[in-house]
């Protein structure tokens, strides 16, 4: 399998939402699950492609 180019890279992490699920288990043993989702931010990047960054808000 070839690498992919950070163009590549950029353009399959900005193509639609991408969520999951984040679940942890609370000291009594209930579980609590929030959506996760991710944005691409250039401000502080070093390498080209955009730092990856976990939210669970919507700003």
């Amino acid at each position: 399998m070839a690498a992919m180019s950070k163009t590549e890279i950029r353009r399959f992490l900005m193509h639609g939402a991408f969520t999951g699920k984040l679940a942890t288990v609370r000291e009594k043993g209930g579980s609590h699950v929030v959506p996760i989702w991710f944005v691409v931010d250039d401000k502080n990047s070093k390498r080209g492609i955009g730092d990856i960054v976990l939210t669970t808000g919507s700003e």
